[in-house]
C-alpha cells in the first residue's frame, strides 16, 4: 500500500480489499411506506378540492390543511433519513479485519471490528425462494476466542462476498505469524 487511506481508522499497513452495503431489498420498506403516505395525502387533497372546498374555509378545514402540510413534511423528512441511514451502514473488509460500521444520521455511530485471524469459521446462508432469486443472505462468523457469533444479515451476492472474505481470512492467517515474529524485539 502506498500510504493511501481509504477510510477513517485505517491502520498503517492495512490494505483495503472491498466494502458492501446491505442488500437493496432494505430500501423497499422506506420507499413503499413513503409512496403509501403520499397516496393518502394526495387522496385527501383530491377530496378536499372537489368535495370539501367549503370546509377548507372553516376552522376545522384550516387545521386539516395544516395537518396535511405537517404530514407531508414529516413523511418526506422520514423518507430521506431512512435513505441516508441505508447508505451510511457499510461493511469494510481489509486484509486484517472486517469492520461493520453502523451509522444512523443523527442517532447512532457504532463500529464492530472482527480480526480475520480470530475467525474460526465463516458460513453463508441463503434461505427461501425470494432470497435465492435476489441473491440476498446472511454471513455468520464463528470466533475462536469465545463462543461468540457475529451475523451479518441481508448481505448482497452472499456467495461472492463469502468467497472473498474466505480468501482474506486465509491471507490474514498466513500473514499473522510473520507480523507477530517481527514485532518481538
Amino acid at each position: 500500500m502506498s500510504g493511501e487511506k481509504y477510510f477513517p481508522g485505517q491502520q498503517e499497513h492495512e490494505q483495503f480489499l472491498f466494502f458492501f452495503r446491505k442488500h437493496w431489498i432494505e430500501l423497499l420498506y422506506p420507499v413503499g411506506r413513503f409512496l403509501t403516505e403520499q397516496l393518502f395525502v394526495f387522496l385527501f387533497v383530491f377530496f378536499m378540492i372537489f368535495h370539501g372546498s367549503p370546509l377548507v374555509h372553516t376552522g376545522a378545514g384550516e387545521i386539516a390543511v395544516l395537518l396535511v402540510i405537517l404530514t407531508l413534511l414529516v413523511s418526506v423528512l422520514t423518507f430521506w433519513v431512512r435513505i441516508f441511514n441505508y447508505f451510511l451502514r457499510i461493511v469494510i473488509v481489509t486484509d486484517y479485519r472486517v469492520i461493520d460500521v453502523k451509522q444512523k444520521l443523527f442517532v447512532t455511530d457504532d463500529v464492530d471490528v472482527i480480526d480475520l485471524w480470530e475467525v474460526q469459521d465463516l458460513k453463508g446462508e441463503t434461505h427461501g425462494f425470494w432470497n435465492n432469486i435476489i441473491g440476498c443472505g446472511m454471513i455468520t462468523f464463528v470466533l475462536t476466542a469465545s463462543s461468540l457469533v457475529k451475523v451479518l444479515h441481508n448481505v448482497p451476492h452472499t456467495r461472492e462476498v463469502l468467497r472473498r472474505m474466505s480468501e482474506a481470512r486465509e491471507m490474514a492467517k498466513k500473514v499473522r505469524p510473520q507480523t507477530q515474529v517481527s514485532s518481538i524485539p
